[in-house]
């Protein structure tokens, strides 16, 4: 008997999206599986479509919360999850139809990884779509998760018990919730395997919606979850990460004052750049990793003279 795959799928006013990801969940060729749709708190029709879907297919349950954030769904879902494998799902994006089967099939036979991570592809609009793949050498090590969140959440097929261990997603997060807990996983000694067949592909939907989150909330959230990790990662990991946040403070800097925060933005683009500075040994040893930090610190050299 295979094992139960649990599907989480948050959904905040996206019942425009969720018929289109269900059905890609229907055509999967693994059919031992569990839907856990979380409302959270939805002004939309979601509660009228989660409970037709509900009715229509038994491995699918619905549940509602008053609106806490993409992170309280998704936990208030693994929650309720009884699979031995879980898959997380935005309510906006699709899996090819092997995706389940082949990821499943590959923790079965690697006892010793607690997640695969397989490939993804980003589209928009309306069908037919065109597929923008995702590029990954297969190395889904902590140097590779260092450097950026190297995969969407939906490409990752994960042992239940992962969640149990490591505990599940922070929800004083406003972004990168999903690279702060594969962060927290790897540094606590899990492995993430790969998978790259192509038929086992996650689909991320690029639209208005997804791309408008608050770009300074998401620069804030990973200077902070860098930060945090700093400390615990080895020396090399370490030069490239102190880099990275430098870039980040000046990234954010130059976002909040193009959003008229000039009084709380000039310094941290200023700190950005001289840190950017101060790292400019490490920089060299790491060529090519932080894309664009040369012509920043050359502007910033003019600016503090």
């Amino acid at each position: 008997m295979s094992e139960l795959v649990s599907v989480v799928i948050p959904c905040f006013n996206y019942a425009h999206f969720l018929a289109e990801c269900m059905e890609s969940l229907f055509r999967q060729s693994y059919r031992d599986w569990e839907c856990i749709i979380v409302d959270d708190g939805s002004s939309d029709n979601t509660p009228a479509l989660g409970a037709r879907l509900c009715g229509a297919d038994p491995r699918i349950r619905y549940m509602r919360q008053h609106n806490a954030g993409l992170s309280a769904a998704r936990n208030a879902g693994l929650r309720e999850a009884r699979g031995t494998f879980v898959q997380l799902l935005d309510a906006d994006d699709l899996l090819q139809p092997d995706k389940l089967t082949v990821q499943a099939e590959f923790l079965r036979r690697h006892s010793e990884f607690d997640a695969v991570v397989g490939p993804a592809a980003y589209f928009e609009g309306l069908p037919p779509y065109t597929l923008v793949p995702w590029r990954s050498q297969g190395d889904v090590g902590l140097a590779a998760f260092i450097g950026y969140n190297v995969c969407p959440v939906n490409a990752v097929l994960a042992r239940r018990a992962l969640f149990e261990s490591v505990g599940f997603f922070d929800e004083s997060l406003p972004a990168h919730e999903d690279w702060d807990f594969w962060l927290r996983s790897l540094l606590r000694g899990k492995r993430f395997g790969f998978t790259g067949q192509g038929n086992d592909c996650a689909m991320v939907r690029l639209h208005e919606a997804s791309m408008s989150a608050a770009k300074a909330g998401m620069l804030r959230s990973a200077i902070k979850l860098r930060a945090r990790v700093h400390k615990l990662l080895p020396p090399l990991l370490q030069q490239e990460n102190g880099a990275r946040i430098a870039e980040t403070k000046w990234r954010l800097g130059l976002t909040l004052m193009r959003e008229g925060k000039r009084a709380e933005g000039w310094p941290l683009y200023l700190e950005g750049l001289r840190d950017a500075e101060r790292k400019s040994a490490a920089l060299l040893r790491l060529p090519l990793m932080v894309p664009g930090i040369n012509a920043a610190v050359q502007f910033g050299r003019r600016l503090l003279r």
